[in-house]
């Protein structure tokens, strides 16, 4: 198991992905990525079919709410919520795998495998 002090972090920069269309390309690196290497990631819940669908809901409703249609916007808003639930989930599984890995360079490999970004987490000193 990789060490409890500098153990790599599994996240997914939002703030990076503001815009609806650079959000969608980072969930389909990140699904594209996970099918890839489906023999590190056997069961992610909720499944890469549930969360396909979930994101081409998001890209419809995107499409609809550029047209600017009433009620549009708070639709993909929903839908946008659900694949942010969706990847905050799959974080989790990649994390608990990352977490059980051997050594710190397999946990890093595990978490860049599934598309995450890695963040590390090392030892804060305090200064007296």
């Amino acid at each position: 198991m990789a060490t409890a002090n500098k153990r790599p972090l599994a996240v997914l920069n939002v703030k990076r992905y503001r815009r609806i269309g650079d959000f969608i390309l980072k969930v389909r690196t990140v699904i594209l990525n996970i099918t890839n290497n489906s023999a590190l990631f056997t069961t992610p819940a909720p499944t890469i079919i549930v969360v396909t669908d979930n994101l081409q809901k998001l890209e419809d409703a995107e499409a609809t709410a550029q047209t600017r249609v009433a009620g549009s916007v708070a639709e993909r808003n929903i839908n946008y919520d659900l694949v942010l639930e969706n990847i905050r989930n799959w974080i989790i599984y990649v994390q608990t795998l990352a977490n059980n890995a051997p050594d710190e360079p397999e946990a890093i490999h595990i978490i860049e495998s599934a598309g995450f970004d890695v963040k590390k987490r090392g030892v804060r000193v305090k200064h007296r």
